[in-house]
């Protein structure tokens, strides 16, 4: 037994000198287990050591801007193909301007010319007007020559009752006897198809003559000058035709006033009053006055038939 006991105490020694390097290098000791579920974990007890310092505090960046919030959604159009909108029609197609053209069509600049005659106191009157207009927009301009055609017109046989006596002649270019200019404002519609407001002056020389079958008797000259408002109309037919009607009535102003009168069987004009008289017999017993019954006023009519183009 001795012997056994030795044996085991000296494979106890052999152990022990072993284990003795590793003892004195104090290995770090293991980890507590974890504790078993369910269980708390015993508090570990805190050495006493002091408070390491606080740890410097680093800046945090800004927090990220929030994103902006979705715009709401449109509200539902009502379902079928008639509550949608048609789509926007396209502009028409640019057209340049048409460039005026020498043969008057398309855009021009030619004015609209009117030529007319004024059968009206060509028969009355023997003086035979002929009507020259032209206009632009709401303006026309005339120009009228007056030719004598009747030495013996039916007027003179109603101042005096001798038309077999009684001539008047031209005292102007040979048969152009007077000539008128006018300036018209179309106060309605359009030239030469509308109202105008018109206003002539009239410049004319004529010659009136007695005689009977022994000779002459009497003659006296006149140089007329006379400012005209005249209120007119004119169509064209058909509508926007080449034909035209146009007629109004003037009242004017005589500026050269002429007086003759007889004394002591031999004219004058240093007389009483404006006649402007003419002897239709040798004796000078019988006389006609020349100047209309409202003179120095004067009427103008018209009446005048044409074309447009």
């Amino acid at each position: 037994m001795s012997s056994g006991r030795r044996l085991t105490t000296f494979v106890s020694l052999l152990a022990l000198l072993a284990a003795a390097p590793h003892a004195l290098a104090q290995p770090e000791a293991a980890p507590d287990p974890p504790p078993p579920v369910g269980e708390p974990a015993p508090a570990a007890a805190s050495p006493a050591q002091p408070t390491p310092p606080a740890a410097e505090t680093q800046p945090q960046p800004p927090p990220p801007a929030p994103e902006p919030a979705p715009p709401p959604p449109e509200p539902a159009s009502p379902a079928g193909p008639e509550a949608a909108e048609p789509p926007p029609e396209p502009p028409p197609p640019y057209e340049p301007p048409v460039p005026p053209r020498e043969d008057g069509g398309g855009t021009s600049m030619r004015p609209d010319i009117s030529v007319r005659i004024d059968p009206f106191n060509w028969l009355l009157e023997g003086r035979l007007g002929v009507e020259l207009e032209a206009s632009r927009k709401f303006i026309s301009v005339e120009i009228v020559p007056i030719f004598l055609v009747n030495s013996q017109p039916p007027y003179l046989n109603l101042s005096g009752g001798f038309p077999d006596v009684l001539e008047q002649e031209s005292n102007g270019l040979g048969p152009l006897a007077a000539a008128s200019l006018g300036v018209g404002f179309w106060i309605s519609g359009e030239p030469f198809d509308g109202t105008v407001l018109k206003a002539i002056y009239e410049h004319s020389g004529y010659t009136y003559r007695t005689e009977d079958e022994f000779g002459d008797i009497d003659e006296v000259t006149h140089t007329g000058r006379r400012l005209f408002g005249f209120l007119g109309g004119q169509r064209r037919f058909p509508r926007d035709g080449v034909f035209t009607i146009a007629g109004g009535i003037g009242l004017g102003w005589e500026f050269n006033q002429q007086s003759r009168c007889f004394v002591g069987g031999q004219p004058s004009s240093d007389c009483r009053n404006d006649d402007l008289l003419i002897a239709l017999d040798t004796s000078k017993n019988e006389v006609v006055d020349l100047n209309g019954s409202l003179h120095p006023a004067y009427l103008m009519g018209r009446i005048s038939l044409g074309v447009v183009f």
